[in-house]
C-alpha cells in the first residue's frame, strides 16, 4: 500500500509548547477573573485582554507545538487518492 512515515520528537519542544499553554490560561483567567470586579469600559479592557492573552497563548503553542515532529518527508513524493470521488 504505502511506506511508513517514521518521525521523532524534540522533547523539550513539547515541554515548552505544555508550558506556553498552562502560563496563557493562567492569565486569561486572571484577566478574566478581574472582570467580575470591574465595570463600565474597563470591564472590556480586562475582558479584551483575556481574550487577547488567550489567543496569543493558543497560536504560540500551536507554532511551537507543530515545530516537535522531527520527521523528514518530502511531501512531493506522497501520492494521495482523492476523498470523494466523481
Amino acid at each position: 500500500m504505502g511506506k511508513a512515515i517514521i518521525g521523532s520528537y524534540d522533547y523539550r519542544l513539547v515541554a515548552l509548547s505544555i508550558l506556553i499553554a498552562v502560563f496563557a490560561s493562567f492569565a486569561a483567567l486572571d484577566l478574566a477573573g478581574r472582570t467580575t470586579a470591574a465595570s463600565g469600559r474597563i470591564r472590556l479592557v480586562w475582558l479584551a485582554g483575556g481574550a487577547i492573552a488567550m489567543g496569543v497563548g493558543i497560536w504560540s503553542m500551536g507554532l511551537s507545538d507543530s515545530r516537535k515532529d522531527l520527521s523528514k518527508v518530502n511531501i512531493g513524493s506522497i501520492k494521495t487518492e482523492p476523498i470523494l470521488h466523481p
